[in-house]
């Protein structure tokens, strides 16, 4: 099998801290170079973070990874076609809201104390399964604390407010699509929507946490997206 030839650039979910993914760049690290974003905690919106992304992009040929929340952005980012831009892959992710609610109930989230034991327990069958995961659940808890919440209630509102799915159809590259098949936070339809024009899709059995819980079957499923995307010279 050809070698891959494209870097991977890896943009993290909500918290934006990209502590969730060190598992997932050792695994990847096995097929080629992975390099993690790690978003600014005062950089919000989805409009802010692109010229953010833009000015840390390689030279080099590359793929994005998209994440969850940063599937919006990936839109976003790869519909200005930047030099080396090969393609874009999705990972329980979404081109808009995966809820059907209105974005003001991300106020909800503002003074709550996310990183209490009560607040992680109610969460964790939404990210990880209903099988306890105590040390991803703890490294959450690191990852958010470096956030504070007005960042993550207004990151929350921009996902609830998002709707990029006419650019989606129109992106300049390729894109896949690897879905979780128990994401308990991104239904199905949202990985359809996805799916609608892609090179590339793949299910894994797994949680919305898929790189957490699974990194070397999500590093497989993303090296296997990568080729078809057309990360190689052959």
């Amino acid at each position: 099998m050809a070698p891959l030839t494209c870097k991977l650039v890896v943009m993290p979910g909500l918290d934006g801290t990209g502590l969730l993914l060190d598992a997932f760049a050792k695994e990847m690290s096995r097929y080629c170079a992975a390099d993690v974003l790690r978003y600014p905690s005062d950089v919000v919106s989805y409009d802010d973070l692109v010229p953010w992304v833009a000015e840390r992009l390689p030279e080099a040929p590359f793929m994005l990874l998209a994440e969850s929340f940063s599937g919006p952005l990936a839109i976003k980012v790869a519909s200005a076609a930047p030099d080396g831009l090969r393609g874009v892959i999705f990972i329980t992710s979404f081109a808009r809201a995966p809820m059907g609610v209105p974005a003001v109930l991300a106020e909800g989230l503002r003074g709550v104390p996310v990183t209490s034991p009560l607040a992680l327990k109610i969460i964790a069958p939404f990210c990880v399964g209903l099988e306890p995961q105590p040390e991803i659940m703890e490294l959450f808890a690191k990852a958010l604390e470096q956030v504070p919440v007005d960042t993550l209630a207004d990151r929350l509102r921009e996902i609830l407010d998002t709707d990029e799915t006419e650019a989606l159809a129109a992106l300049p590259v390729p894109h896949g699509v690897i879905a979780g098949a128990h994401d308990r936070l991104v239904p199905p339809r949202r990985a359809e929507e996805l799916k609608r024009g892609a090179a590339f899709f793949k299910t894994i059995d797994g949680p919305h946490f898929m790189m957490q819980r699974h990194p070397r079957a999500a590093a497989k499923a993303v090296k296997e997206a990568m080729i078809c995307l057309g990360a190689t010279d052959v």
